[in-house]
């Protein structure tokens, strides 16, 4: 039977937090950067409160596809690691 490839997560098979992401950090200054504009009068406040929504929706996507790969990276890891066991004793046996 073919040998099914471990696929190893991140070195400690957890996510970063949320304040240490680059995600994090591009929608705070792009939320800093809205929220200036529009005290400046730079840009107009309908577009201010779209900015933001847009920015915060593209945080929560990115950061769902990151635990989402990380998650998916993780359980195909396992199944692999347990299907090699499996394998393994029933040869033996």
């Amino acid at each position: 039977m073919p040998e099914i490839p471990v696929v190893p997560a991140s070195s400690s098979g957890d996510v970063k937090p949320g304040v240490f992401s680059s995600e994090f950090w591009l929608t705070l200054l792009t939320t800093i950067a809205t929220i200036g504009g529009q005290i400046a009068g730079i840009i107009p406040p309908p577009w201010g409160v779209i900015v933001g929504a847009i920015a915060s929706a593209a945080y929560t996507i990115s950061r769902a596809f990151v635990k989402s790969a990380a998650t998916t990276s993780t359980s195909v890891a396992s199944v692999a690691t347990t299907t090699k066991v499996e394998d393994a004793t029933s040869i033996g046996g």
